[in-house]
């Protein structure tokens, strides 16, 4: 009886490790799709940190443009200022789509927000 036990244990051990094999094979090969565009959010993390630590540089050059070609300044002074406005409107979005947590975990109350670290806003009673 014992022995028996002890075989059928084995066989479902072999069978969970060649599962996870498995596994683990159809991750590799789905993670080999996702490494490129990884790579391009990587650069721009890279690029975004660079600006921000560079920031007081990047206002003088800005400030010389502005001096020496008022019109180009201007003109990117737009684009920057479209593009600072469209990231404003789109953040809520992306955060939610960037977000682990399925969708109706959201708004579930204050033991889910706690144990995340988040805050809701609650409307008082």
């Amino acid at each position: 009886m014992a022995g028996e036990a002890a075989r059928h244990l084995q066989a479902r051990k072999d069978r969970l490790l060649a599962r996870s094999a498995a596994l683990r094979g159809t991750l590799v090969r789905e993670a080999v799709a996702w490494e490129r565009p990884l790579g391009v959010a990587d650069g721009a993390l890279v690029v975004a940190r660079w600006v921000h630590a560079q920031r007081w540089w990047l206002l003088g050059a800005g400030a010389l443009l502005l001096a020496t070609r008022p019109r180009r300044a201007l003109r990117w002074l737009r684009r920057g200022w479209w593009l600072w406005r469209v990231s404003r409107r789109l953040r809520p979005w992306v955060a939610a789509a960037l977000s682990l947590r399925p969708r109706h975990a959201r708004h579930t109350g204050s033991a889910a927000a706690s144990a995340s670290g988040l805050r809701l806003a609650t409307a008082a009673p």
